[in-house]
């Protein structure tokens, strides 16, 4: 069965009965006699919470807990056999990803359109990570490298400049 996300703002006479119905744990609540200026933040609130989905991706762990990941943070993934790991920017922090739960090749396509390529069978990296790509490895921001591969250096430059127009337009 699938999960049904339900986002649902609620509008009440007074605070007593806004308090009912936490149970089905509303967006946010708005006060009738503050009706358009607590609409107003909830849609600003609601957009914005939104975006930030958009930005996000939840992977499980090692430990079998599952954790919501700002994509941002995320300077790329590597895989040791069959090992996948994810390194953060602002620490520089591996975490393992839980044993045959993902493959590279389920993740390269699942954050394709997150502006994540695919520079080795081993590599999958942040675009806004990347320094410069060159013929033998592809050198990051932090000065450290990853093997590219040969055969796909072309295909790594034309995805990565791809990347770099849409990010432009937004």
């Amino acid at each position: 069965m699938q999960k049904t996300e339900l986002n649902l703002l609620y509008s009440a006479f007074t605070k007593a009965k806004s308090f009912i119905t936490v149970s089905y744990a509303p967006f946010r609540f708005i006060q009738k006699d503050c009706l358009e200026d607590d609409t107003s933040e909830a849609i600003h609130a609601y957009c914005q919470q939104i975006k930030e989905k958009k930005n996000t991706i939840q992977l499980k762990i090692e430990n079998g807990e599952t954790y919501c990941f700002n994509l941002m943070q995320i300077q790329y993934f590597y895989s040791v056999r069959h090992d996948l790991f994810l390194v953060y920017s602002n620490k520089k922090i591996a975490k393992r990803l839980f044993p045959r739960a993902y493959t590279m090749d389920a993740l390269g396509k699942m954050l394709h359109e997150k502006g994540f390529i695919r520079i080795h069978k081993s590599y999958i990296v942040n675009f806004k990570y990347i320094h410069q790509i060159q013929s033998d490895k592809v050198l990051l921001f932090d000065n450290s490298t990853l093997p590219i591969s040969r055969s796909n250096v072309a295909n790594v430059k034309r995805q990565y400049k791809v990347i770099m127009r849409e990010d432009d337009a937004i």
